[in-house]
């Protein structure tokens, strides 16, 4: 047996993890071969470590206004002792995946009910991949709590037979075709009218012009129904394949219920007190020629309405962050991000924490960015919550995943979707300021529909 780390005397509680190399699967075939609520997924071409998981060694929850506090108390107490046998890379460790509610006093309920205000796992299972110059690299951890009576020697002992257990099953698996039937869409139903829409935006820019508010991002819904459960797993295929270089995520707390997404828009990512975030709002359509689509951009790089919009988020980025770091990097200017549907005005953010700085602190006071809420931020979540029809649940809210060492990366949740058996709710929203226009915002909204529906291989156009 490979040398333990940091052990200490074993009490009830202790964490023991467990990690071997793991064959190159992939991560659909390992959570298609442990069909084990809850499963976790991340992956992203833009970061070099892509995890997928099943089982719970431990779940953490938290709710009300001091959720953020909360969690990372508990996350603190969890990697405050732990045995690990590894023989993999340092950056290859115990993770929790989880996130947060759009709201502190979000109640779960009808297709979020699974979901409370906050949640994080730590997988029984985490199969974690690796990128480098030399290649891809896979392994497998396996997590638990020691037992009152236990040993960690023997614990791990226990987990090395787990391990084989779980590569026997895989590799039996790999290979065998996915049997479940493709479901088809019995319904699509956008439950707020056009014209609903036309008197909301009204009545935020009526509120904004008379000095109320700078700016509040409203959201719509569509709801589908299908003929069975949807096949998650071949969704986050589809969105691989087709948006490469959005952060895509699946948090599934109970068999059935779960959200998932392929969202364009780091909200944090911290590694050795380096923190790397972005200001992401303003928007326009893609198109198949190149020069009108070099027209589209340039409009969207010299528009008025769009370049103030971006530098509302800009500005509160840096408000923000400063308390917080050391050194902080901003360009004057922001640039093109392009995706296949559309393209967004975007500033890339560096900075370097203070010594006492961490992840969820920042997080806590990034969200909402005026990008998802408003500005200023506290007005924007009430007229949210006044001109919204609905829940948000844990659309436009942090989700990802901090490791045991308070790293990790956190996306915001937008271009998503909640699943409750056969029912799939989708989420797109819209920054509006005062001179917005409710038609054009509206087509916004479609555009952003577009990589759910691609993923759920829906018609957007289909109306019950």
């Amino acid at each position: 047996m490979v040398a333990l780390h940091n052990i200490t005397t074993a009490e009830h509680g202790t964490l023991i993890s467990y990690t071997r190399a793991f064959p190159d699967v992939s991560f659909m075939t390992f959570l298609e071969a442990m069909p084990i609520a809850p499963r976790i997924y991340w992956e992203s071409s833009q970061v070099d470590l892509e995890f997928a998981g099943g089982g719970a060694a431990v779940e953490l929850y938290a709710d009300g206004d001091e959720r953020f506090e909360t969690i990372r108390a508990k996350l603190r107490d969890l990697f405050a002792d732990i045995v690990t046998d590894s023989t993999a890379p340092e950056n290859v460790i115990p993770r929790v995946f989880g996130g947060f509610a759009f709201r502190d006093d979000f109640v779960p309920s009808e297709v979020w009910m699974a979901f409370p205000s906050a949640y994080f796992v730590l997988p029984r299972y985490q199969i974690t991949r690796t990128h480098s110059a030399s290649g891809f690299q896979t392994w497998l951890t396996i997590n638990r709590q020691l037992l009152a009576f236990e040993h960690a020697e023997s614990a791990l002992d226990s987990l090395e037979w787990e391990f084989e257990s779980a590569l026997r099953r895989v590799m039996m698996y790999s290979g065998q075709q996915d049997e479940r039937q493709t479901a088809t869409v019995e319904s699509l139903d956008h439950p707020l009218s056009q014209d609903q829409w036309r008197g909301m935006i009204e009545n935020a820019t009526t509120r904004m012009r008379t000095g109320e508010f700078d700016k509040v991002v409203l959201a719509r819904t569509a709801d589908m129904r299908l003929s069975a459960p949807a096949n998650l797993l071949a969704a986050l295929e589809r969105m691989g394949a087709r948006y490469p270089h959005t952060y895509r995520f699946l948090i599934e707390p109970s068999a059935g219920r779960a959200f998932f997404g392929a969202s364009p828009e780091l909200l944090a990512h911290v590694h050795d007190r380096t923190l790397e975030t972005a200001a992401l709002a303003g928007s326009r359509r893609r198109a198949s020629d190149d020069q009108q689509d070099a027209a589209l951009a340039q409009d969207l790089l010299t528009n008025s309405k769009d370049r103030y919009e971006h530098a509302l988020v800009v500005d509160f980025m840096r408000t923000r962050l400063t308390p917080f770091v050391k050194t902080l990097n901003i360009p004057a200017q922001p640039v093109i991000m392009k995706l296949p549907n559309i393209q967004h005005l975007y500033t890339p953010v560096h900075a370097t924490l203070h010594d006492d700085g961490d992840l969820l602190t920042l997080i806590h006071a990034l969200h909402p960015t005026p990008a998802m809420g408003g500005m200023p931020q506290q007005v924007g979540v009430e007229v949210v919550k006044q001109l919204e029809p609905g829940t948000r649940g844990w659309f436009a809210a942090p989700i990802g995943w901090i490791d045991a060492r308070g790293d990790g990366m956190f996306a915001v949740a937008i271009r998503s979707a909640v699943s409750s058996g056969k029912r799939v709710r989708l989420y797109a929203g819209a920054g509006i300021v005062a001179d917005s226009d409710a038609d054009k915002e509206w087509d916004e909204i479609e555009l952003k529909f577009r990589p759910m529906f691609d993923a759920l291989g829906v018609d957007s156009y289909a109306r019950t």
